[in-house]
């Protein structure tokens, strides 16, 4: 590169196609397969890492969603079966007797 611009400064013009260095590639080389270039790269691997990590963290939420929902519905029977039972109480209560 260095040879390059010294040309270009020495003939005042600037150089030809012919004698710039080759481009680098801004893609990874040509791999056996897809999968092995996307696993090859660190970028996608990380993205992949996060998704999982993602996707982990929604299975623990159902799983704690879907245990709430059944300690729930286990106290919402408990509470109608004691509100069954104080309503059977209440109702076989002798009337109190009232002095007047």
């Amino acid at each position: 590169m260095r040879r390059l611009l010294r040309r270009w400064t020495r003939t005042r013009q600037p150089p030809r196609y012919s004698d710039r260095p080759p481009r680098k590639l801004l893609v990874a080389p040509r791999a056996r397969s897809y999968r092995f270039a996307i696993m090859d790269n660190p970028a996608i691997a990380r993205l992949d890492a996060a998704i999982t990590r993602v996707e982990n963290a929604i299975a623990a939420r159902r799983a704690a969603d879907a245990l709430l929902e059944r300690r729930h519905a286990t106290l919402k029977a408990t509470m109608a079966q004691a509100v069954a039972a104080l309503d059977t109480i209440i109702a076989n209560a002798p009337e109190p007797e009232v002095k007047g």
